[in-house]
């Protein structure tokens, strides 16, 4: 069985990054990429998957940030079973226990190895 992964992130470098830790692995593969909000939710309604790599912040084209918690909540609200993982630079502890009150299934601090991914 396949493991089929969307990835999100605005940072073109950590998301070629990410991609290829993943595509290392036998059965996973990368069914989309995203890098604002508006592109993700596109793609997650065009795009079935298992599971969504994404960063917690992510500026719209216009350069306009929307709140990554809200996202997150919009994302898991229109996909409950969807499995999330959210990659952020952030260490706020309220922040990162609001993230996983929304079910998501795991965090990554960007600066963990991507064996932990």
């Amino acid at each position: 069985m396949n493991l089929r992964v969307i990835l999100a992130d605005e940072h073109h470098f950590v998301m070629l990054g990410v991609r290829s830790a993943l595509e290392m692995h036998v059965g996973v593969i990368i069914v989309g990429q995203a890098a604002t909000p508006i592109s993700l939710i596109k793609l997650l309604l065009s795009t079935p998957c298992d599971v969504l790599v994404t960063d917690l912040t992510m500026p719209e084209e216009s350069g306009a940030v929307e709140d990554g918690l809200h996202l997150v909540r919009r994302i898991r609200s229109g996909w409950p079973s969807l499995n999330i993982v959210v990659m952020t630079a952030l260490t706020n502890i309220a922040i990162l226990r609001a993230i996983v009150l929304v079910s998501v299934v795991s965090t990554l601090r960007k600066m963990e190895t991507i064996d932990e991914l």
